[in-house]
């Protein structure tokens, strides 16, 4: 574990909690500016327990700095983007840019895999599902890719958490038109002498 990356996630987590650092220190007895000082000395695990405990977060939300309600806000604010039509989402299509998160889905014989699409900046978000015939969803999962050359890391939430950014994003996707490849395609047809 990373001692900086731990006291940073420390201070995301309690300013998330509207709780100061000094203060926690307080309650728990610590001395001022201990937890500061953890990024130059390791930590007795019994004082991390105690930070989680007062937090009242798991050990693994200290060390990621994810809590559950900040994972649950993240879904909540794509939803709500998307409604305001803020965000855009794509559907992929069969030429498939991002085929890494459908193939990670579940094999299904009967079923097809849907993935969509958002730009936020340089990277995107990806929501892949796996829907059986009568168009259920059988698994869902979100993923956030940096950038192109990167391989998408999936966002840990429960997929009954995606279900309602999956219907948004069903009812708002939009179909990207290419104007000028269109173009580029009737010019090409129409100077091609080897017809």
């Amino acid at each position: 574990m990373q001692r900086e990356e731990l006291v940073k996630n420390i201070k995301k987590i309690c300013a998330y909690k509207g709780v100061s650092i000094r203060d926690m220190e307080q309650a728990l007895e610590f001395s001022p500016g201990l937890i500061s000082r953890w990024t130059r000395m390791s930590p007795s695990v019994e004082k991390v327990i105690k930070v989680a405990e007062f937090l009242g977060v798991s050990l693994n939300a200290l060390v990621s700095g994810q809590t559950e309600e900040n994972r649950n806000d993240f879904v909540e604010r794509l939803c709500e983007k998307t409604r305001e039509g803020k965000l855009e989402w794509f559907l992929c299509g069969s030429e498939n840019p991002f085929s890494f998160p459908v193939n990670e889905l579940k094999e299904m014989q009967d079923g097809k895999n849907v993935c969509c699409y958002c730009r936020y900046r340089d990277g995107f978000f990806l929501l892949a599902s796996a829907v059986d015939g009568e168009e259920e969803i059988e698994d869902i999962c979100l993923y956030l890719l940096p950038n192109r050359q990167q391989k998408p890391v999936r966002y840990e939430i429960d997929g009954d958490e995606l279900l309602p950014l999956y219907d948004i994003v069903r009812t708002h996707l939009v179909w990207e038109e290419d104007r000028e490849g269109a173009d580029a395609l009737l010019d090409a047809f129409m100077k091609d002498d080897t017809l």
